[in-house]
């Protein structure tokens, strides 16, 4: 569940450097950022219940 998030925020952020339009590289500035309270969200579903 955790890993879909996770691969999206690796993909976004190896690509930035190799990307010339500025409003391509603007949005994968800011996708990470977006991407990573729901990986937090997903690590947390997957924890137990106390």
């Amino acid at each position: 569940m955790t890993q879909g998030p996770r691969d999206l925020i690796q993909m976004a952020e190896a690509a930035r450097g190799q990307m010339q339009t500025p409003s391509v590289r603007k949005l994968l500035d800011t996708t990470p950022p977006v991407l990573r309270p729901h990986e937090q969200m997903a690590a947390d579903l997957m924890m137990p219940m106390r």
